[in-house]
């Protein structure tokens, strides 16, 4: 535990010193967070919210399945067994 709290100061004492290299590393971070964060915030309303369907926190994406004994598989690994003599 001494030797992390040792490289931290390191650390911290070597972005001191470089401060130009700081702000602009501090920089890039910032706009790289914000437009990530606009760029999910823009799909998720037009992708997601724009879904006009009742309850649409219920919806899943089904598939069929070639087994006899098992009809449909949900996406989320719940399964619907097929009924005897389908």
């Amino acid at each position: 535990m001494d030797e992390f709290w040792a490289d931290l100061r390191y650390g911290a004492r070597m972005l001191r010193k470089s401060s130009g290299f700081t702000a602009i590393a501090a920089t890039s971070l910032a706009l790289a967070m914000g437009a990530n964060t606009t760029i999910f915030s823009l799909a998720k309303s037009l992708l997601y919210d724009r879904l006009h369907v009742a309850n649409a926190d219920e919806l899943r994406l089904l598939r069929w399945n070639g087994d006899n004994h098992l009809a449909i598989h949900g996406f989320w690994a719940t399964s619907i067994p097929c009924p005897v003599g389908a």
